[in-house]
């Protein structure tokens, strides 16, 4: 695993800023979507959608604040 993020990193990657999102959930229901997948494709669309949410709004701040 070490040398595939060690590739990636000096290999794959461009030179540039990488932001990494973690989707935290409980441990019950961390178990529970592991066997329903209906239930993990929701709550990952919801992740999503609120990523896309959050980085739209900050895009649009940073638009207003450029001549």
């Amino acid at each position: 695993m070490a040398d595939t993020a060690v590739h990636m990193e000096q290999q794959v990657l461009p030179r540039v800023p990488v932001h990494h999102w973690i989707c935290s959930l409980p441990s019950g229901l961390r178990a529970l979507l592991g066997y329903d997948r209906a239930l993990a494709a929701l709550v990952v669309s919801a992740f999503a959608h609120e990523l896309d949410r959050s980085l739209s709004k900050r895009a649009k701040a940073v638009l207003r604040l450029q001549p």
